[in-house]
C-alpha cells in the first residue's frame, strides 16, 4: 500500500497500531493511502492486539462496570471504567458519554420507561439490551439490541428479529455476545420462548450482514434450563460460555453450555465434580459463576453459611479443551480463598495485575491481593463486569471526536 512515508510499510504500520483511536480517526483525513490502511480490517485487528498487549504489559486492562436498575422506577444506571492511572485506581463515570452518544437514536418518549442492560464488551465494542415498558410498569412492550464503540462514538440500534407467529417477542433477551476471530465479525445471541411449547428458541445477530437467523438449539435445552447472560467476560477464542441448571427428574443438574461463534453450534459439559456439593443442607448457600482468569476459562465457586461470616471461593481453570467445539474436557483448582465478609462475596473479575473483584452486599466493590491476602474496598458497586479495550471497529458510521 502507497503511504506517501520513507519509512518500510510494515514499521509504518506498527507506529500507527500504537496510536489511540482518537489519533487514528483524525489521520484519516490526512490522504486516501492513510485513509484505506486504518480502515483496513487486517489493520483494525492489529491495532487493537498491540493496544491490548500494551495495556497487560502495564499492567491495567480497563474494566467496565455496570449497575443496573434495581427496579422500572429506579434510580439511573450506573456505567463506570475502573483503571489505573499512575500506578492509582481511577474509577470514570461513563454515564455522560451512555446519554450523549444514544441521545439522537433511542425514543424519547414519556410514556415508556427504558430499562438498560450491558451484555458484554468485545474488541472495543459493547453491547446493550433495551426493554421497553409501559408507563404504568406492568409489561414489557419491545426489545432492542444496541452495539456502541465508545472510541469513535459509533452507535448501532439493531432492529428486532422477525420472527414466526409461534416466538414469545416480549421474551426475547440477550444471551450472549462475541467476537468471531474466523469471520472478523460480531455476533449477538438472543433467545425467546415458543408459546406453545415453552421451550427456549435461539437466534444469532450476524454485524456484516445486519441480520437474525434461528439456530439449532443444544438437545437437553428446554424449559427448564437456560445459559443465563454472564455478568462477566465468558468468550474465549470465539466460543461463548455459559453454566445451564438442568432439571431432570426433580434433580438440578449443573451443566456448561458453549457456542462456537463460527460453526455456530452448542455444547454441553460437566463441570469438575469435586467442586460441586455432595449434600446440599439447610442454611446452606453455593453459588457459581463462569468467566476469565489468568485469560483460561475458569468456574468461581462460593461456600457460605447464613447467619456465619465468612465464605470460601474456589477457581478452577479449564487444562483441556475440545479441539473442535472448544468444550472444556479437564480441571484444575487453582486458588481457594478465605473471606471475611458478612454475607457471601460474588466475584466479578481478575484484573491483569493479579487483584481479584469482589462484589459484596454491603461494601460493593472489593479488590483483593492474593499475594497479601488484604481486601480494599473501591467504593462503587456493579452487577456487570467486563474488559474494554478501544478499537476502530465501525458501527454505522464515524464520528471525529474533536
Amino acid at each position: 500500500m502507497e503511504t506517501n512515508c520513507i519509512l518500510p510499510e510494515d514499521l509504518f504500520e506498527g507506529i500507527l497500531s500504537r496510536l489511540q483511536v482518537r489519533d487514528l480517526l483524525r489521520l484519516r483525513c490526512v490522504s486516501k493511502s492513510w485513509r484505506a490502511l486504518i480502515d483496513d480490517p487486517c489493520f483494525i485487528w492489529k491495532q487493537h492486539c498491540v493496544q491490548y498487549a500494551m495495556h497487560k504489559a502495564n499492567g491495567d486492562v480497563p474494566l467496565l462496570l455496570w449497575k443496573r436498575l434495581s427496579s422500572i422506577e429506579g434510580p439511573p444506571n450506573q456505567c463506570s471504567l475502573l483503571s489505573k492511572q499512575q500506578g492509582y485506581d481511577t474509577v470514570l463515570n461513563w454515564i455522560p458519554d451512555v446519554e450523549r452518544d444514544t441521545y439522537s437514536i433511542l425514543p424519547n418518549d414519556p410514556d415508556i420507561h427504558l430499562q438498560v442492560f450491558c451484555r458484554g464488551s468485545s474488541n472495543g465494542i459493547i453491547c446493550f439490551e433495551f426493554n421497553a415498558y409501559d408507563v404504568e410498569g406492568l409489561g414489557r412492550d419491545s426489545f432492542t439490541c444496541g452495539l456502541w464503540n465508545p472510541a469513535s462514538r459509533d452507535f448501532k440500534i439493531v432492529a428486532y428479529p422477525h420472527v414466526p407467529d409461534q416466538l414469545t417477542r416480549g421474551h426475547f433477551c440477550v444471551a450472549g455476545f462475541g467476537f468471531d476471530p474466523l469471520s472478523n465479525d460480531f455476533k449477538i445471541v438472543a433467545r425467546t420462548a415458543v408459546v406453545s411449547d415453552v421451550i427456549l428458541v435461539y437466534m444469532v445477530y450476524t454485524l456484516s450482514t445486519d441480520s437474525w437467523k434461528r439456530v439449532h438449539e443444544p438437545c437437553l435445552l428446554g424449559s427448564n434450563a437456560s445459559g443465563e447472560p454472564s455478568t462477566m467476560d465468558t468468550c474465549l477464542n470465539g466460543v461463548y460460555y455459559w453454566t445451564a441448571s438442568l432439571l431432570q427428574n426433580e434433580n438440578c443438574i449443573f451443566r456448561i453450555l458453549s457456542f462456537n461463534f463460527s460453526t455456530e453450534l452448542f455444547r454441553f459439559s460437566d463441570p469438575p465434580q469435586e467442586a460441586l456439593p455432595l449434600v446440599y443442607r439447610a442454611n446452606f448457600e453455593f453459588m457459581y459463576d463462569i468467566g476469565l482468569y489468568n485469560e483460561c476459562l475458569a468456574l468461581f465457586f462460593t461456600r457460605s453459611v447464613f447467619g456465619v461470616a465468612g465464605a470460601s471461593v474456589d477457581i478452577w481453570v479449564v487444562t483441556q479443551f475440545d479441539d473442535d467445539f472448544g468444550v472444556p474436557l479437564a480441571w484444575q483448582c487453582l486458588i481457594s480463598i478465605k473471606t471475611t465478609f458478612e454475607l457471601g462475596p460474588s466475584f466479578r473479575a481478575q484484573r491483569i495485575d493479579g487483584d481479584l473483584l469482589f462484589s459484596t452486599y454491603f461494601d460493593g466493590l472489593s479488590l483483593y491481593n492474593p499475594t497479601t491476602g488484604m481486601f480494599r474496598n473501591l467504593g462503587v458497586d456493579c452487577d456487570f463486569c467486563f474488559r474494554y479495550v478501544g478499537s476502530l471497529y465501525p458501527l454505522s458510521r464515524r464520528v471525529v471526536q474533536r
